[in-house]
């Protein structure tokens, strides 16, 4: 009988303990973190980015950046998991297929986004390749909301697996969060309340508490109808004269004087776009960075082109339409690649044609860091800023050039 009972009480604990609502945490560590990385198979950790110091070894396939105290990470390259540690290298989640980290609009609270896929189907994907051949996927997939912060479970549902999911639909207004359509109130234990309202008639408050009205420019951003609609309550107006005047003399703004038929109106639409806009928070204001694309100017032209640039010919700008002034002055491209400025993880540091440009030091730096293409998140084509200093001499021992 005494066996029996033991039995019984072994299974209630165990039961309990896979099915608990809360999650490991821990005291984390004060200090910054940066990815770094080594020749080595398992050759990612974490740095303090200041100091150089190594805070946590390299033990990592894949080490992405952290979000407040959290970050991704795959142990395994040949395994289509992830994990999610601290700062204190401590495991918080581990084996989901899918992950991403958001912190909330004011910072007091990070959560998870987790997929587990379970189940196989025959899908109608058909692999590319000279044999193409049906491949096989999940059928189910279960969805969960996790708040790191307090180490609390707050959602779970279980639905069918999407091939080409790319993460959560998900946007932080003050202490509110919006995921997948629903309205839900961050309580101040870190749980989540459900609110009854639309999205847009919750929006329409959020930007009329805010006092917010949207910004009509004297021309069209090349790309702004891919923009999110809540761009133009957030970003300030955008002084075009202001960039004609600083343009330097020897290259023109590429765009067209001329109406678009994208656009109903008659404005001019030029090769400008920012590069740090972050529509996870679509009503915080923030310091935002343009891209703007020229190339050299003939004899006799205007101040905008419409030819058609080879990249040997373009140069790419950073502009701060705030201060109205070139935070990056225009660089030649030297690549084929039909981008310029890429906004890394931190917002001091742009990357750009694999030289890395830190806007607060005023330094550039081409083998110190490096992309690398972050597995750990998800299958999208975001990627990492890493420390590459410990690889050889020549990277670790590079002081930088100012620009």
């Amino acid at each position: 009988m005494r066996c029996i009972f033991t039995f019984f009480l072994g299974v209630v604990v165990l039961f309990l303990s896979c099915t608990s609502s809360r999650i490991h945490v821990s005291p984390t560590i004060n200090v910054p973190l940066m990815p770094y990385t080594t020749r080595e198979i398992f050759g990612m950790g974490y740095i303090n980015p200041e100091t150089f110091e190594v805070v946590i070894p390299a033990q990592y396939a894949v080490a992405g950046y952290f979000i407040g105290d959290f970050a991704i990470v795959r142990k395994d390259p040949d395994k289509n998991t992830r994990s999610i540690i601290n700062k204190q290298n401590v495991v918080i989640i581990s084996n989901v297929h899918r992950a991403h980290i958001y912190a909330s609009e004011d910072g007091t609270n990070v959560f998870a986004f987790t997929q587990v896929h379970s189940g196989i189907m025959r899908s109608n994907f058909t692999s590319p390749g000279f044999v193409p051949f049906r491949v096989f996927d999940p059928r189910h997939t279960i969805y969960r909301v996790y708040n790191l912060t307090t180490g609390k479970l707050l959602l779970s549902e279980r639905g069918d697996y999407m091939r080409n999911d790319r993460g959560p639909r998900v946007m932080f207004i003050d202490n509110y969060m919006i995921y997948f359509g629903i309205v839900y109130e961050i309580m101040n234990d870190g749980n989540l309340k459900k609110i009854e309202i639309t999205v847009e008639d919750f929006m329409e408050r959020a930007i009329e508490e805010r006092n917010l009205r949207r910004v009509e420019n004297d021309f069209h951003f090349n790309e702004s109808l891919l923009f999110d609609s809540y761009f133009w309550y957030v970003a300030e107006r955008f002084d075009i004269e202001q960039l004609f005047q600083n343009i330097p003399d020897h290259l023109v703004l590429l765009g067209n004087e001329q109406s678009d038929w994208r656009f109903r109106d008659r404005k001019p639409v030029y090769q400008i776009r920012p590069i740090n806009r972050d529509a996870v928070y679509p009503l915080r204001r923030n310091r935002l960075l343009y891209e703007v694309e020229l190339g050299f100017k003939l004899e006799g032209e205007g101040r905008v082109s419409n030819r058609s640039m080879g990249s040997e010919r373009r140069h790419f700008g950073l502009w701060d339409a705030v201060e109205n002034e070139w935070v990056i002055y225009p660089i030649q491209s030297t690549m084929r690649s039909l981008t310029g400025f890429r906004q890394t993880e931190y917002a001091e540091w742009i990357h750009m044609e694999g030289q890395f440009y830190n806007i607060l030091t005023r330094k550039k730096y081409r083998q110190k860091y490096f992309i690398i293409r972050n597995y750990a998140q998800d299958f999208t084509n975001t990627s990492i800023m890493t420390y590459a200093g410990f690889m050889n001499d020549d990277r670790k021992n590079e002081i930088g050039e100012y620009f």
